[in-house]
Parts: C-alpha cells; sequence; structure tokens
C-alpha cells in the first residue's frame, strides 16, 4: 500500500548551519544533504519516493501525530499517540562553536534520533 507524498508544508526542519534535514508529519526524514548543504543527498524522498529512500519509524497501528519545536532550539518532538499508549522520536543536530569542538572530542557532525 503505497501512502500519499507529504506536501511542503508537512515538514519540519532541523539543522546545524552545515546542512539540515527535512522531517514529515509521519516522522520520517525525507530530504538530508550530508554532511553539508553541497554534499550529495543520503535521503531523498522528497524528490522521488521510490528510489529517494528516507529514515522511517513507524507505528504497527493507527495513530494521532503532533510535533512541536522544544523553546528556543533546534529541536523537534513528534509524538506518535495510539489508543494503547504514545511515543516520542526526538530529532536534532546538535550545535557547537568551533573553539569548544577544539577543546572537547566534538563530531564534525551529527544527526541524533532519540526514541
Amino acid at each position: 500500500m503505497s501512502m500519499e507524498q507529504p506536501k511542503i508544508q508537512d515538514y519540519a526542519i532541523i539543522g546545524d548551519g552545515r546542512s539540515a534535514a527535512l522531517i514529515s508529519n509521519r516522522g520520517s526524514i525525507d530530504w538530508l544533504c550530508w554532511p553539508r548543504f553541497d554534499s550529495a543527498s543520503i535521503f531523498a524522498a522528497i524528490v522521488d519516493t521510490e528510489i529517494g529512500g528516507n529514515w522511517s519509524i513507524r507505528l504497527s497501528q493507527d495513530s494521532q501525530t503532533t510535533r512541536r519545536y522544544i523553546d528556543n532550539t533546534n529541536v523537534l518532538e513528534t509524538e506518535f499517540a495510539t489508543s494503547s499508549g504514545k511515543i516520542v522520536v526526538t530529532d536534532f543536530m546538535p550545535v557547537t562553536s568551533e573553539e569548544q569542538k577544539k577543546k572537547r572530542l566534538w563530531p564534525e557532525h551529527e544527526l541524533i534520533r532519540w526514541v
């Protein structure tokens, strides 16, 4: 069963100033150029749902979905609620200064998806 392609207004964005990901209201990461904006995409379902690829977390039953950005952050929370409970998926790309990266072992880029 093929699902309808989300509309552009169905997407939220997270980023770190070097790259960005588009996350649908279904919780799938449908666009991501990695590790920089000018890099090739590793997920491109927003362009082609058949071969573009995505990173999807889906429930086995129907759910109501809500999402929000945590105040004053680039952290996106997507909540899936069913009759038997709920699950929250948190997506973000950490941001830090170049100075802090030099002081600690900090990855150049990372996308964190916490369930």
